[in-house]
């Protein structure tokens, strides 16, 4: 009788402190489970900066391998611009050589002073004027070369190389027309440093242009038996 009220009392005092434990592990747990809940939003939070971040740097790495893409191939443009515009024609004569190093340099000016310049429209003017003065110089050397070899008996029968003088003729007149033309351009242009430049090619261009002007009478004067007529018919 004794032992089974001693069972009856253990069982009424260890009943409500296994109840407690458990309720207290459910709340536990409980907590656990709502700090799990608020810790991996968080997470995946720093996740996706991480992401978005990887991302940008990628995009800015790739924006700059374009950049510099683009520089080496405006870089490489201007190297062949510049190739391609120079004279080409080297003269035996002193004074032709002069003339023909004076051009090329106001050529490859005018060439630079183009890719530096904002607008874009005005570069390109200056740029084909340029090409076109490089060539015009190639055809003014040939032709006053072909000229001056001319022999003094020929000289002297038929007159100078009128056909030749011709084309320096021609030459001298598109080089005018070509310093009219960057005239116009230069009163479009803001930039002192960038108009000065191009004021002092065409201060150039004059020079030499007055210069051929200058070789042309003297290569036309001199007495010739049938020089008119060769005059007439080269249409000089």
């Amino acid at each position: 009788m004794k032992k089974f009220l001693v069972s009856i009392g253990l069982s009424i005092f260890i009943l409500p402190i296994s109840v407690f434990a458990v309720q207290n592990g459910q709340s536990t747990n409980s907590q656990s489970g709502q700090t799990n809940t608020a810790t991996t939003p968080a997470s995946s939070v720093s996740a996706t900066q991480n992401q978005a971040q990887s991302q940008a740097q990628s995009q800015t790495q790739a924006q700059a391998n374009t950049s510099t893409m683009t520089q080496d191939q405006i870089r490489t443009q201007l190297r062949t611009e510049l190739q391609e515009s120079a004279p080409s024609f080297a003269p035996k004569n002193i004074v032709a050589q002069q003339h023909r190093s004076q051009v090329a340099a106001a050529v490859e000016n005018m060439i630079m002073l183009s890719a530096n310049l904002q607008d874009a429209t005005i570069g390109e003017q200056i740029r084909v004027i340029a090409r076109n003065q490089g060539r015009s110089e190639d055809i003014v050397n040939q032709s006053l070369e072909k000229a001056q070899n001319r022999s003094a008996f020929a000289k002297f029968f038929a007159g100078p190389a009128y056909s030749q003088l011709r084309n320096v003729k021609q030459q001298i007149e598109e080089n005018q027309l070509r310093i009219q033309q960057l005239n116009q351009i230069a009163a479009q242009i803001s930039n002192q440093a960038d108009l000065t430049n191009l004021q002092s090619q065409i201060q150039v261009l004059e020079e030499q242009n007055t210069s051929l002007e200058e070789q042309l009478n003297q290569d036309t004067k001199g007495f010739s038996l049938f020089g008119w007529l060769s005059k007439l018919i080269s249409g000089f």
